[in-house]
């Protein structure tokens, strides 16, 4: 659903990921207003999902709408990890910070029938 790096804290990237390699992943980015920074304070994030449309929410504001065909007919899944390295964004240097946490408080999911 989203993404946020070490060394772009400003910037959340938005993202929808096919389980496999079948269909490109689809993105977009989202730069917070005002040099903002998404690092050191709690947000709320949300995905509302309807059918043929997806709504990406950061604190209360829709902040990508993906619509049509692009949005998968199929069962979908959440994933919440904190990773460290990688293809993407790259492996740590000498500028990355640890210990790295990423804490939630609560998940909630609802569904509007």
């Amino acid at each position: 659903m989203l993404e946020v790096t070490g060394e772009d804290t400003g910037r959340l990237r938005l993202h929808l990921h096919p389980k496999d390699d079948s269909a490109p992943s689809i993105g977009k980015d989202y730069l917070l207003p005002g040099g903002a920074s998404l690092a050191g304070g709690w947000h709320t994030i949300g995905l509302d999902w309807s059918p043929g449309r997806l709504d990406f929410i950061l604190d209360g504001k829709r902040v990508w709408r993906l619509d049509g065909k692009e949005v998968p007919d199929e069962p979908m899944y959440l994933v919440m990890n904190l990773a460290v390295g990688g293809e993407y964004p790259g492996d740590p240097d000498q500028s990355t910070r640890f210990p790295a946490t990423m804490s939630i408080d609560h998940v909630r999911i609802r569904r509007n029938d």
